[in-house]
């Protein structure tokens, strides 16, 4: 691979993430019960991608978030 390749690719994968960013955060909109089941699905989830894992990371995020709020969602 030459070294184009490798910098579109580095750019592209920036730009997922940003786009991913500027959606917002859907797991705010979850249920308890959803956002449990979606934890325990990243939880035992192998192999994830790059997008997959910031999506989980933002679960987990929400999960934090939702805690500090005195809503104990998840284990």
């Amino acid at each position: 691979m030459d070294d184009w390749q490798w910098i579109m690719k580095k750019i592209y994968l920036a730009l997922i993430c940003i786009l991913l960013a500027a959606c917002g955060n859907d797991a705010g909109r979850l249920s308890d019960d959803d956002l449990r089941a979606k934890i325990q699905e990243c939880d035992y989830a192998v192999g994830l991608t790059a997008v997959e894992l910031q999506v989980c990371n933002n679960y987990h995020r929400e999960c934090k978030r939702r805690l500090e709020e005195g809503r104990f969602v998840c284990n």
